[in-house]
């Protein structure tokens, strides 16, 4: 179990923090990737232009109604300016002498290499959603960990295209019917830790059962801390008996070896 689920179990995590603001919770994430209109090449070429997007749709635990979308990642084109290298013809004052000895200035073109300004377009990443996210987290509406959490499980996405569980996955526990799996799967409670967390509005979404099902949950749960302390306290105490283990092995040497060292002072010469 996770250091978060236990945290939670125990009354600890910012899951049960009076201080912490409803929107607070951690929520559903759902990662998709699309494309978005390219409006510089629309322009440019006249017909509807495309660039790579990808959408984050967002929703609380428990709400299956509103699932709100937005642009997590994509790409626009901004603007620069560089100094380009080109031969072009420019006027040059070439002064000529007429056969009276006089001078007189003619313009005439020559063949130059010249640097010239031209705008061009590179293009950068954006990431919109986290700018939003940024100003929450400035205006007090969330805290650093909500921050984090979406942009951990964003870059978890991209790098394995799904989205991790945080704790034990709902569809491997065997206490409840697949129907009821199915249905607090869609509900976004994919883990029992979320489950044993099912406020009144999830429940009532769940269903005949709900209230049930979330107590085998607390249950279960505390099971698991239960045999997970004991597997520790087991672990230690093996540790322990090793220590003593090789402690004794270390002073019957040590004993041995002043058994013979005595035996060669008393020996006979």
């Amino acid at each position: 179990m996770s250091e978060q689920a236990l945290q939670r179990l125990q009354g600890r995590g910012t899951l049960d923090d009076a201080n912490v603001l409803r929107d607070d919770d951690p929520p559903l994430l759902r990662f998709e990737r699309t494309t978005l209109e390219n409006r510089n090449k629309t322009i440019e070429t006249g017909r509807y232009g495309y660039k790579d997007a990808i959408l984050v749709y967002v929703r609380a635990y428990g709400d299956i109604k509103t699932e709100v979308p937005y642009v997590a990642w994509t790409t626009v084109l901004v603007p620069t300016v560089e100094q380009v290298m080109v031969e072009k013809q420019v006027p040059v004052i070439i002064e000529r002498v007429r056969p009276d000895g006089t001078t007189f200035e003619e313009e005439e073109f020559r063949q130059k290499t010249v640097y010239e300004d031209r705008e061009t377009f590179a293009e950068e990443e954006k990431y919109p959603w986290f700018e939003q996210l940024d100003d929450r987290l400035r205006n007090g509406r969330i805290s650093q960990s909500y921050r984090d959490y979406c942009r951990n499980m964003f870059e978890q996405w991209r790098q394995k295209g799904e989205v991790p569980l945080d704790g034990k996955p709902v569809a491997e526990w065997n206490m409840i019917s697949g129907a009821q799996q199915a249905t607090l799967i869609d509900l976004g409670l994919n883990t029992i830790e979320r489950v044993a967390e099912m406020s009144e509005d999830a429940m009532m979404e769940v269903g005949m059962g709900a209230r049930e099902i979330k107590r085998k949950a607390e249950a279960w749960l505390e099971a698991d801390v239960d045999n997970e302390l004991s597997s520790a306290k087991i672990v230690s105490l093996e540790a322990a008996l090793d220590r003593e283990s090789e402690e004794r092995q270390g002073l019957q040497a040590k004993l041995a070896e002043l058994e013979k060292m005595l035996e060669a002072q008393t020996s006979p010469d």
